[in-house]
Parts: C-alpha cells; sequence; structure tokens
C-alpha cells in the first residue's frame, strides 16, 4: 500500500516541479515568443547551411579519393601487364 502512495507522491511532486519550472521559464525568458521562434528558424538555416557545405567538401574529398585511387590502380595494372 506504501508503494502505491509513494508513487502517487513522487508522480505529484514531478507534475509540481514540472508546472513551477514550465512558469519560470515563460517568466524568465529573454524574448517573446515570436522572437524565440525567428531567432530558432535563423539558426536552424545557418546550421543546416553549414550541414550542407561540410556535406558537400565530403563527397568531393571521397570523389577525389577515388579518382586518384582508380589511376593509381591504372597505373599499377598498365606496369604489371608490361613486365
Amino acid at each position: 500500500m506504501s508503494n502505491a502512495r509513494d508513487g502517487l507522491m513522487y508522480l505529484g511532486l514531478f507534475a509540481a516541479g514540472a508546472a513551477v519550472g514550465g512558469l519560470a521559464g515563460l517568466l524568465l525568458a529573454p524574448d517573446s515568443g515570436q522572437e524565440t521562434r525567428r531567432k530558432l528558424a535563423r539558426r536552424y538555416e545557418d546550421e543546416k547551411s553549414e550541414l550542407l557545405r561540410k556535406s558537400q567538401r565530403a563527397v568531393e574529398g571521397t570523389a577525389q579519393r577515388l579518382e586518384d585511387g582508380i589511376e593509381s590502380g591504372k597505373r599499377k595494372l598498365t606496369e604489371a601487364l608490361r613486365t
């Protein structure tokens, strides 16, 4: 019986903590909701652009390494066939 009571007490404390935390967040937020959403959207776009740039560089680097490997393989094959 005390386990159920303890569980309800912890659930109640959790709910109270969540409510206090949410209220504190609303009261102490540095910007309005609209401004916060605007900042988040801007940051999302910046991060997305950076990720795309990094991805493009990685793809280009991989393509160059593959081309170099193919050329090296061709040279070695040609040398092996000559001997």
